[in-house]
């Protein structure tokens, strides 16, 4: 025999399945199998009010994830405010999918309704990236209406099929037409010195100016006062630039002579750390002012 012991009393039954089955037919064992505690519904109106909160939390922390870090630094993050708050989780799949699907669409609209039919000028600059793919970076400078003055922001990122002045074009002018933006409103272009870019007979600044013949060419003033340095160094005696270029080299590419001159430096400095000596280089634009510098400041420092 079995006995089923319950709060109040206790029930013998045999160990057969007919009486197993018999038993649990019987109101009192349908009356003790009833849960004690009522289960939790959630309404409609609350379960409406959990989505939203969820949403705008995972869009705020997109937008800041997009805005001030990497993509990958979600992962971490989403931890830590599931640990502290709990039920929060969004990882870097979901992460990029949000800002992909949702934030980048939504901004764009809104800057596309925020320039209108509004004069405009671009930034133009080319750029390779990790897998040897050539890009061409447009940011925008336009009369913002909602913040009633003139703003200068990134408005997109585009691959170039071709890297010459022909396949540039194209790409610029097919990527207005995306964004609903009027070549007949385009100002103006600011980009680098390039021959591709600025050149007199074909480039990307004379192809635009057949359709735009009002446009106008900023070139880079950094590239600029480059070209006027250089020209300026020309002016100077040449063991100048000699100098500070073997100067560089001479300790570049010798531990011992890095080891020496640190020795040397902190005996006559009283233990001072020497600094490194830069490389004048074309591509870093007026960099020889920096390299003149260190030499002059290495050589006062030394007396």
């Amino acid at each position: 025999m079995i006995a089923k012991l319950t709060a109040n009393s206790a029930t013998e039954i045999r160990a057969h399945l007919k009486d197993l089955k018999d038993h649990a037919e019987t109101k009192k064992h349908k009356m003790r199998c009833l849960p004690t505690v009522k289960p939790f519904t959630v309404s409609r109106a609350n379960l409406s009010t959990i989505c939203d909160d969820q949403k705008r939390r995972e869009l705020r922390i997109a937008t800041y994830i997009a805005c001030h870090t990497s993509v990958n630094a979600v992962d971490e993050l989403s931890d830590m405010l599931n640990d502290e708050t709990g039920g929060f989780q969004m990882h870097r799949t979901k992460c990029s999918a949000v800002i992909k699907s949702v934030l980048g669409p939504y901004f764009r609209d809104e800057l596309r309704q925020d320039i209108g039919n509004s004069p405009y000028s671009l930034y133009l600059d080319e750029t390779t990236d990790i897998s040897v793919n050539k890009l061409l970076c447009i940011c925008i400078k336009y009369r913002s209406k909602k913040q009633n003055r003139f703003v200068s922001t990134y408005l997109g990122l585009v691959e170039l099929l071709d890297a010459d002045a022909n396949g540039i074009v194209d790409a610029i002018i097919d990527f207005l037409q995306v964004n609903a933006l009027d070549i007949a409103n385009m100002i103006g272009i600011a980009t680098d010195g390039a021959s591709v870019m600025v050149g007199r007979q074909h480039s990307v600044y004379t192809l635009l100016k057949q359709k735009q013949p009002n446009l106008q060419l900023i070139r880079c003033v950094c590239h600029s006062l480059d070209i006027v340095a250089k020209k300026a160094m020309q002016q100077l005696p040449s063991n100048i630039e000699f100098m500070i270029r073997e100067t560089y080299n001479w300790f570049a590419h010798s531990s011992k002579r890095q080891n020496d001159y640190r020795n040397l430096y902190e005996t006559v400095n009283n233990g001072g750390c020497p600094l490194k000596m830069l490389s004048p280089s074309s591509t870093h634009w007026l960099v020889i002012a920096d390299c003149i510098d260190r030499v002059q400041s290495s050589r006062v420092r030394d007396r």
